[in-house]
Parts: C-alpha cells; sequence; structure tokens
C-alpha cells in the first residue's frame, strides 16, 4: 500500500541507462542516488509487490507498469534493472552512519513504484555501498 515501508527481507530494482551501466563494466553507481532535483528520493521498484511468480515474471510487470504511464521513463536496451536487497542494503548504510528508507510510492500504473528516501544527491560512499549491495541485473527491454 502507498506509503508502506519495503521489508528487509525484500528487494528493490533500480533502472540504471546504458550510460550508467556500460554494460556492467564498472557501472556509474551514483546513478542508483537521488538526482540534484529528486529532493533526496530515488525511484525504484518493489519487486514482492507482484507476491507470486519468478524475478522474471516479476520484471515483465515492472517492465509494463513502467511503460504504460503517462510519461514514461525511457528504457533501453543496454540499460539495466539492478536488484538490492532492502535489508543488506539499509545495514551496510548505517555501517557508514547513513540512513535509507524504502517506501512504496505508487505511480498511475507503475504500482510497485518505491522510493529509496534519506541519501543524498552526489554521495559517492553511499553510491559505491549501494553498488556493492547489487544481486542480479536484468535487461532495461526484453
Amino acid at each position: 500500500m502507498d506509503g508502506d515501508t519495503v521489508g528487509d527481507d525484500h528487494h528493490v530494482v533500480k533502472y540504471l541507462s546504458p550510460l550508467r551501466w556500460k554494460q556492467g563494466i564498472d557501472p556509474d553507481w551514483s546513478a542508483v542516488l537521488p538526482r540534484a532535483d529528486e529532493d533526496g528520493k530515488a525511484s525504484c521498484n518493489w519487486m514482492e509487490y507482484y507476491d507470486s511468480g519468478s524475478d522474471e515474471e516479476r520484471m515483465v510487470l515492472i517492465r509494463k507498469g513502467i511503460l504504460e504511464c503517462r510519461n514514461p521513463l525511457q528504457l533501453k536496451p543496454k540499460g539495466a534493472f539492478v536488484k538490492i536487497n532492502v535489508g543488506n542494503a539499509r545495514a551496510r548504510l548505517q555501517q557508514e552512519s547513513r540512513d535509507a528508507r524504502f517506501v512504496h510510492r505508487p505511480v498511475e500504473t507503475n504500482v510497485s513504484h518505491s522510493e529509496m528516501e534519506g541519501l543524498s544527491h552526489g554521495d559517492d560512499v553511499a553510491g559505491a555501498i549501494l553498488g556493492g549491495c547489487v544481486i542480479a541485473p536484468f535487461p532495461g527491454v526484453l
């Protein structure tokens, strides 16, 4: 539900553009952080919002929700979604005195849309920590 905290045993995916993903070779992890104009809130998608199915089936639903919005994120073939475990990310960030919350914030048809709150644009340490928390990449488009 809107405003619910995403549980520590759950996962989010964050889209990285081809420019930031670099085909998985030395990705620019600052792209996981909020942009300067995002008020400390980085968009992501909550995988377990869809309570059944494989990761691949959930990703199909996530992409569909994004693409059906009025102003959809432009997903590219060489871009990627990166999967992050919420609890691991929060624990590792807390070790470096950073506090992040993952909150469900649906937008139009993007019903699994969530926000990572509490981190700052340009916090290279937090970006590196989150990059180290990535479990798996998924293609930006199929």
